[in-house]
């Protein structure tokens, strides 16, 4: 590479990075004002749009200036576009970084905020959440005591925080709560966020202004290209790519969602630190009262009684990719351990997908095309930014098959092995192992001897916590499939599939009666999707919701393979770029639609839930949970009791009124249902509110004294 194109990548490098760092910062403010990812999505269509076609002209219209170097041109631009952005975003987040207040009583809650009028951000947010009582009271107090009233916005009482809006006052304020009101940020934000809300309704005049731009610019485009050639070259797709990878990571890092939330993550997470600290088991969370309640009462999700070792807490899932967490969580703080094998996988994955095309549609456009695909789809990015198998069962899985293919059968068996202890239904996928390659003896020896010591290692596992080799936590799994979700799930599969890869992929069935491709490539195909694809059309749950074909993460890559090599192989250059183009446009937005960077944003509430009822409940309190009984067990040591029905409740609120313990509930709003039955010695109270969950305190009524 010459000193000149060294220095053109650097510019350019130092551009996306800025603008797709900025890029990312802008959708993290948007989470504190209570703004959905939504909103934002015109703003950054229109700012990219407008970036986009101005480098062109840059380009265009001052070449001698630059030298020819169209790539220097549009960084300027890139860089003017981010420095602006930055600002903003700087400031916005400035005035009032994650605030959080509190209001349980009537008193006013007060608190002292910087004036935002120094950064010209015009507004100012509170996002609060009313809980019960009369009609709350919000105000903003200027320096000199005078009450600024909102100009906009309601508090409803329907579970949902409201945001009441306030113009920014120019002095340092204080914050007014009065009643039952839940104070969960204030931000200050510029018109231009305000009126992102208006602009989410017109969405398809945005998408198809985006199509126009793009159409309308090609044409500069050809001309900008005549200018790289004569200044001597210009990047080439691989930097574009490398550059898209990194925009795509700084994009999603501020999403990562390292929560131990519901039965998946917080089951994960809760082994990953049991192995840490070198244990293959807990001992039984159970007070030491607790003599008169079933053992099950004190098990949380993600965890079961061990079948020899009834005393002690054993793990429900595989210790796959609990393996993979520990380690880095004995030298890293928890929460980055967990990124870090977050972000290991949602890379990895890109990057063998890439591989995979490659080598079976040999056009490297495709292969880019294909691996782009696969990170906007839906299913893998929501899936990819939480502490979930899914991904990482497609990356091993992935691997394997691609070590095979590039002649390295030791490293192909420990992969596949590393994907059968992260889910154990991947062995389904070792035909397709098989099949990637002409495997000659001795290289199926070197496969075996990879695999064979994890498989040891898995066996000595199962047997010394379940009782036997072949046994997992999951137990006994024959009532969870059955013939009669077969109809529901794959109308699921119809639906969904166009939904959250596009509809090309309706072509990918058609792959395997085309006689042009391989007889080879056809037979891996098949043999890829059919075992998982009918496998959990017999799953219970698979037809639910879009999210559980995470459970067919590891049959995608072969997929949109499939896909691209079921359409016709010689479409003209310009319809291959329309149909990209279609293509990431449908994928956006049904990301945006779906919300798929929302999921911390949610799980959130797990860890505040948890550390309030630690900072406030007795040392000796009971809290009946349910969902929230991992998180509760992870991020707190309150005793817990897990219920799944009003009877166990009904068992566990009778042991805390003869053991004299307080009583507590952590439920979701859908959780309701699992209350005690009705008692006429005392009632419920809402305590607390953090996100969805609501914690609720037994009071028993109190005996009046005669007379």
């Amino acid at each position: 590479m010459s000193p000149l194109s060294a220095r053109r990548w650097l510019v350019a490098g130092l551009a996306a990075t800025t603008a797709f760092s900025t890029l990312a910062l802008r959708l993290r403010a948007a989470e504190p004002a209570g703004t959905q990812i939504e909103l934002w999505v015109p703003i950054v269509v229109t700012t990219f749009i407008v970036a986009a076609i101005l480098a062109l002209l840059v380009g265009l219209v001052m070449p001698a200036v630059l030298r020819g170097n169209f790539l220097a041109a549009g960084a300027l631009v890139a860089l003017g576009v981010a420095a602006f952005d930055l600002r903003l975003l700087v400031t916005a987040i400035g005035v009032s970084p994650d605030y959080f207040a509190m209001a349980e009583t009537d008193p006013a809650a007060v608190a002292p905020l910087q004036p935002p009028y120094a950064t010209r951000l015009p507004y100012v947010s509170v996002l609060a959440l009313r809980t019960a009582g009369a009609e709350p009271r919000i105000a903003l107090r200027d320096a000199a005591g005078r009450e600024l009233p909102p100009y906009g916005g309601d508090l409803a009482m329907d579970g949902v925080a409201h945001r009441l809006n306030f113009l920014a006052p120019a002095s340092p304020f204080t914050l007014s709560v009065q009643g039952s009101v839940q104070v969960q940020a204030v931000t200050a934000y510029d018109g231009t966020v305000r009126a992102a809300g208006k602009f989410i309704h017109f969405w398809w005049l945005f998408a198809v202004a985006a199509v126009t731009a793009a159409f309308a610019s090609l044409g500069l485009a050809d001309a900008a290209r005549l200018l790289q050639r004569r200044a001597g070259g210009g990047m080439s797709v691989s930097h574009w790519a490398v550059l898209a990878l990194v925009a795509y990571v700084g994009i999603t890092l501020p999403y990562f969602d390292t929560y131990a939330g519901g039965a998946d993550s917080s089951g994960y997470l809760n082994s990953a630190r049991m192995l840490a600290h070198g244990h293959l088991s807990l001992p039984l969370p159970r007070p030491s009262d607790a003599g008169m309640l079933h053992a099950a009462r004190f098990v949380p999700l993600g965890f079961t009684l061990g079948a020899s070792l009834p005393a002690r807490l054993v793990p429900t899932y595989p210790l796959g990719l609990s393996l993979l967490f520990s380690g880095p969580m004995r030298i890293l703080p928890e929460r980055f351990a967990i990124s870090v094998v977050i972000l290991a996988h949602l890379v990895a994955g890109l990057v063998l997908m890439y591989h995979l095309a490659r080598r079976l549609t040999a056009s490297e456009a495709w292969a880019f095309a294909l691996a782009a695909a696969l990170a906007l789809s839906p299913v893998y990015l929501f899936m990819g930014v939480q502490p979930m198998s899914d991904v990482p069962a497609l990356v091993w899985v992935l691997a394997s098959v691609v070590a095979a293919q590039r002649g390295r059968p030791t490293w192909s068996g420990v992969a596949f092995a590393a994907a059968v202890m992260i889910r154990p239904s991947n062995v389904l996928a070792l035909p397709a192992v098989l099949l990637a390659r002409s495997w000659r003896p001795q290289e199926l020896l070197h496969a075996l001897a990879g695999a064979l010591p994890f498989a040891m290692v898995e066996a000595w596992c199962n047997q010394r916590l379940y009782g036997h080799a072949w046994t997992t936590g999951y137990g006994d799994t024959s009532t969870l499939f059955g013939r009669q979700w077969l109809g529901p799930t794959f109308a699921h599969y119809a639906r969904w599939f166009p939904i959250e890869f596009t509809p090309l992929i309706l072509f990918a069935p058609a792959a395997p009666f085309l006689r042009r491709l391989s007889v080879a490539t056809r037979r891996l195909i098949v043999v890829w999707t059919l075992p998982l694809l009918c496998f959990y059309a017999a799953y219970y749950c698979t037809h639910q919701t879009w999210w559980y074909l995470r459970f067919l993460l590891p049959t995608v890559p072969i997929w949109l393979c499939a896909a691209a090599l079921a359409l016709p192989p010689r479409l003209p250059r310009p319809l291959l770029g329309a149909l990209a183009l279609f293509a990431g446009i449908w994928l956006f937005v049904a990301d945006a639609r779906l919300g798929t960077l929302n999921s911390a944003a949610g799980n959130v509430a797990y860890e505040q839930s948890s550390e309030w009822l630690a900072a406030h409940a007795p040392a000796d309190a009971i809290v009946i949970s349910s969902v929230t009984s991992g998180a509760l067990m992870h991020y707190s040591q309150v005793h817990f009791a897990f219920v799944g029905a009003p009877s166990e409740s009904r068992d566990v609120a009778d042991y805390a009124a003869a053991k004299h313990h307080a009583l507590y509930a952590d439920f979701f709003p859908f959780e309701d249902k699992y209350f005690p039955p009705a008692n006429p010695s005392g009632h419920w109270r809402a305590v607390h509110q953090a996100g969805s969950i609501v914690i609720w305190l037994w009071e028993p009524e109190k005996t009046r004294s005669p007379g």
